[in-house]
């Protein structure tokens, strides 16, 4: 099972619209619940969207990665863990483990990488209330 505490930890279900025809979680289906667990993970930190929009920041994904070991299957519920993987002055990196609740399978592990920009689309330095949630 997942090592975080449970309210940095983002429990999804695998609805209908997120798998193929044989009932298999889509890969781009990870990306949307990774999104999801840094938002839910950097809000218990003390980040919000409301902070952001105030401080006229935006976090776009600017790499991202996905392994899968095991599929995902309709129905199930998935635990995501996001955990501060790197941290530079404009960017960070967040890396994600995909487990099954039923059973504690390890069944992905995901990466994303987030700039700071401005309003413009200019490079930003991380401010520091994001700096202290990812640290």
């Amino acid at each position: 099972m997942p090592a975080s505490p449970p309210e940095l930890i983002t429990e999804v279900t695998v609805r209908s619209a997120d798998v193929d025809k044989m009932g298999v979680a889509r890969p781009e289906q990870y990306f949307g619940w990774f999104a999801r667990s840094m938002d839910a993970f950097l809000e218990a930190r003390g980040w919000s969207g409301d902070l952001q929009r105030e401080l006229a920041v935006s976090l776009p994904v600017v790499e991202s990665y996905l392994r899968l070991r095991l599929p995902a299957g309709y129905k199930e519920i998935l635990a995501i863990e996001p955990s501060p993987l790197s941290l530079e002055s404009h960017r960070f990196c967040l890396s994600y483990q995909v487990i099954r609740s039923s059973d504690g399978a390890h069944l992905a592990d995901g990466r994303t990488v987030h700039a700071c920009q401005s309003p413009e689309g200019g490079r930003r330095r991380l401010p520091a209330p994001l700096l202290a949630a990812l640290g």
